[in-house]
Parts: C-alpha cells; structure tokens; sequence
C-alpha cells in the first residue's frame, strides 16, 4: 500500500482560488460585505493571521471574486516596495490605476514624494528635491485634495476597494508609514481598505517604532490599530475535516493510516504544512529502502510535535536503554504507560507528552496494519537521526 502514492515537493505560490481550509467561507463573507448597500465608507477591514495562515491566497481570490460593476479596486503588495518606499508606492500605484492620464497623475506623485521620501521611484533624487522646494506648501496641501478629485472622477459613485497585501513583511518604519496612510489619506467617503495582518506583529512594530518596554502601556498598541481598522476578520483555525481535504489536495493516494497521522500531528497552517511535506520528500532520498516515504513521515511528524532538540533527546534516552526507537513503536506504541516511563524523563510538561502520546499510538498503528518491515523502519531512523543530529553538534 505505501508505494501507491508519493510525497513530492510543492511549490508555495498563493492561489487566487482559496476553497480549502475554510477560507472560501472567509472569502465569501468579504465579497458580500463589501459589496453590501449597507456598508459605511471610508472603512478599514483587517485580515488577520499569522505567517502562512493564507492571507495572501484569501486576497486573491477575493480580488478575482469582487463584482467589478459594483466596485473598483486595487490590489497593492507591500512588499516589492519594501526597499524604496511601499508608502510612496501606495499613493503612485493609486494615482496611476485612476488617472486618465500622466499630467494628472504628476501631481500626486510629486505629492507624495515630498510628504513621504525624499527619493522617489525613478527619478533623479537631485532634480526631484529642486521640485519639490518651490513647491512644498502646495504639494503638502494638496496631496488629499487632489487624491479626493482623482478618486471622485473615476469610480463615479462606485465604492474603490484597496487591497494591501504582505503589510507584516515589511519593515518596523514601513509598515507603520502604510497604517498612518490608510488614516490619513484614504479616510475619505467610497473607500475600503482591506490589509492582510498579523495583528500581533503590528503591535509589537509599534511598541518597538516608540520603544514601549513597559508592559502596562502594550494595550496601547492594541487601541492605535483599532484606531486604524474598523473591522477585524480572523482567519479561523481549520477543523479536522478542512485539514483533512487540504492534504488530500495535495499528496494522491495517501494511505487513510498516514493520512490520520498527517492531520493530527501537524500544525494546521497551510505553509507550514508545504513546508513538512517538501522536508519529508527531501528525506526520503537519504534512505535506500523501500520503506523510505513511511520513514521520512514519521520521523518529521515526531520533530513537527516536539521540535528537532527534542526529537534527538527522545532517541538519545531510548538508546541508552538499549532499545530503538522503532522497535519501541512497534511493540509498546499502544502501551502508553510503558513508554511515558521512557520518554517522560526529556518531555515533562503535558502538552509534549498529550503531543507524544498521539504520535506513538498512531505510528504503531500505521505500522502494524500497513506492515512495514521494523528492521528496516530501525535503520531508516538511524540514517535520519543521524543527520538531524549533525545540525546540533
């Protein structure tokens, strides 16, 4: 049965049509609120998550989803800006999707430049700045005006959605630059502005920007981004069922025994599990056996739970009893009294050993009804634990 299906590496590319996890509902929800009669402009909405939790895809999708008769929008990604200015970025790739043309898009730019950096996009630095000078009062006065006018002229009455992506993979400076543009810029009547987030990361952005050490002022850089949102849309942690479908998209013909494993020992993350399944196929080809997929899972699957120190300690104890880890799977890995006499001396708090307790009942399992060859399952680990443990030395 274990040769019947194959663990290949994966590209990490966002999708523009998120329907696993959970995230269609997520992104369903949006599209109706934002296209709804009844929604109150200017509005900010963030999309919070953490790091590879799908912020990216669910935008995406929502942008190709968006009724473009009900609403105009762009799509910003902060990032490819991270090392001029995403800020000034913002103001130039809004003043170009809008302006009917170049002589009205210069004066918002010139605008921008000057509120925001004093280098700019393509031009020269020294010629920009002799610009700027003659024009800084004007400029400074009319960067909202003339954004206002450009905004008006082109959706006509239509709301103009903004949507900024990778935000929390910008810098300290940038990324509160972009929230201090989103209040003070876009906070006009039409506009939506929806920002993929990691709202702990923001905060702790702000809390660094004005060096907050003291832990009796960290709310304050909770109130700073409800200041800035108005909304904020988690995005929710996948069932069982959700996580389940997610890795029958992405490995054929997994065996129903590995693929229990798979859901309850990984983090439900979409990137991390890329992540664990592109490691898995980069491990198979270290081990010259049949076996090697099985291998490569269960030994990933024990470090995803307990970290790679862990992991090595795990086996480091096992040895010292003269046993395997293994043959400890195979003949005690329903007996979980036996083996916590073992493993709980390196895995003392509860969670590790709930953690430990899950991964050897179902290793055993795996092993027994699909009948891998235990000797060579002891030899696989060996290969492998050798290699984890030469990243420690």
């Amino acid at each position: 049965m274990a040769d019947k299906f194959k663990i290949k590496p994966l590209k990490d590319i966002p999708t523009p049509d998120a329907a696993l996890l959970g995230h269609d509902k997520v992104v369903e929800n949006l599209k109706k609120f934002l296209q709804s009669d009844e929604i109150e402009t200017p509005m900010s909405i963030a999309i919070h998550g953490e790091w590879g939790s799908g912020k990216t895809s669910i935008m995406r999708t929502l942008e190709k989803k968006l009724d473009k008769e009900k609403v105009e929008f762009l799509f910003f990604e902060a990032w490819k800006y991270e090392y001029s200015n995403p800020s000034a970025g913002l103001i130039g790739e809004l003043a170009i999707k809008l302006s009917d043309s170049r002589d009205s898009v210069i004066p918002i730019v010139k605008a921008a430049a000057f509120v925001l950096t004093k280098q700019f996009l393509n031009f020269d630095s020294n010629e920009l700045m002799n610009v700027l000078q003659k024009d800084r009062k004007t400029l400074t006065e009319n960067l909202s005006e003339n954004l206002q006018k450009i905004i008006e002229n082109k959706i006509k009455g239509k709301k103009l959605v903004i949507l900024i992506d990778d935000l929390d993979r910008c810098d300290v400076e940038n990324s509160l630059q972009i929230l201090s543009i989103i209040k003070l810029f876009l906070d006009m009547e039409n506009i939506i502005c929806v920002a993929a987030v990691d709202h702990k990361r923001l905060e702790n952005a702000w809390l660094r920007k004005y060096s907050i050490k003291d832990k009796k002022h960290e709310n304050d850089a909770k109130q700073y981004l409800d200041k800035i949102f108005q909304v904020r849309i988690g995005i929710p942690v996948p069932d069982y069922d959700e996580v389940e479908d997610f890795f029958k998209d992405l490995v054929d013909e997994m065996p129903p025994q590995l693929l229990e494993m798979f859901v309850s020992c990984s983090k439900r993350n979409p990137r991390s599990i890329k992540r664990m399944l592109n490691l898995i196929a980069y491990r198979k080809l270290l081990l010259n056996s049949d076996e090697n997929q099985i291998s490569a899972t269960l030994w990933t699957l024990l470090e995803e739970i307990v970290g790679n120190e862990m992991s090595i300690k795990i086996v480091d104890i096992i040895r010292k009893g003269e046993n395997s880890l293994g043959r400890l799977v195979s003949n005690n890995g329903n007996n979980w009294a036996s083996i916590k006499q073992i493993v709980g001396k390196v895995a003392s708090d509860n969670s590790s050993l709930e953690d430990l307790r899950k991964w050897f009942y179902l290793s055993h399992k795996l092993i027994t009804e699909i009948h891998i060859d235990v000797s060579q399952l002891e030899l696989d680990f060996d290969v492998l634990y050798s290699r984890t443990k030469e990243s420690f030395e």
